[in-house]
């Protein structure tokens, strides 16, 4: 089960993914199709911020792309927010 701070849900029932409340927000800006500088704006973080959230989010799922994180966010549960 998917908790509001932290996400500690089962990926193909092998592995435990945690993320933060904040990479949660980061991975749902993925899957709309954000840039790390549309994110870091949408945030108002700086770019480097938003690419090391990524990076960690990436990380954790155990994928090197956007496309996959996607996939792997679906595979979770997560749903998109809307715009």
């Amino acid at each position: 089960m998917c908790t509001a701070n932290t996400l500690m849900c089962s990926l193909d029932g092998l592995q435990r993914v945690h993320l933060t409340s904040r990479q949660l927000e980061v991975l749902g800006l993925i899957c709309q199709g954000l840039t790390n500088k549309q994110i870091a704006d949408q945030l108002d973080i700086i770019e480097a911020t938003a690419k090391a959230h990524v990076s960690a989010i990436f990380k954790e799922l155990g994928v090197v792309s956007r496309t996959q994180a996607l996939l792997a966010a679906q595979r979770l549960g997560l749903r998109e927010q809307p715009a």
